[in-house]
């Protein structure tokens, strides 16, 4: 599996400002009335922004904390979002799709999954390459990444759904 990946978020912090306001939350009471209460948390706000929704400061730019592990692990769903936020993109991006449903029918439903060879950081002291070697999709429970699943996997139960990347360091 490897080391953890620990990436820190870096603030535009050049242009406005931002005030810590307490945050409020309804609380329906027993009888039916709302009323605000404080929480005790806080939040970041641009007193320059109109209204109750607030932007946080723009990304200035990611970095790694501590060492950059040789082999690690990440979500599926967290690499999307760094996807979307630009600082990471996936190299040789392939969309496959797994049927889902039951065994008598089953294309009635599908798993996607995006499927890369490489998964590039751009962070502030420049790229960070990994190699993909393993590929968030639906494999046969009790076999490995390279057992083809068949519909008797299906029909038997045998299968597990895996919703990560494994990523080598490319040197």
């Amino acid at each position: 599996m490897g080391k953890v990946l620990h990436v820190r978020k870096l603030a535009d912090k050049s242009d406005g400002e931002r005030v810590r306001v307490p945050v409020l939350r309804d609380l329906e009471l027993a009888n039916g009335e709302t009323v605000q209460v404080l929480t005790g948390e806080v939040k970041l706000v641009n007193p320059a922004t109109p209204g109750v929704e607030h932007e946080p400061w723009p990304l200035a730019g990611v970095a790694f904390v501590g060492e950059i592990p040789e082999q690690t692990t990440v979500s599926a769903r967290w690499l999307d979002r760094a996807v979307e936020e630009g600082w990471v993109r996936r190299e040789g991006e392939r969309l496959v799709r797994r049927p889902a449903g039951p065994s008598d029918a089953k294309m009635s439903s599908d798993h996607v999954f995006i499927h890369a060879d490489e998964v590039v950081f751009d962070t502030v002291d420049g790229e960070v390459r990994y190699r993909v070697t393993h590929q968030p999709d639906k494999y046969v429970a009790d076999g490995d990444d390279e057992t083809p699943m068949t519909h008797e996997h299906y029909a038997a139960g045998n299968s597990r759904v895996d919703h990560f990347y494994g990523l080598e360091l490319v040197r």
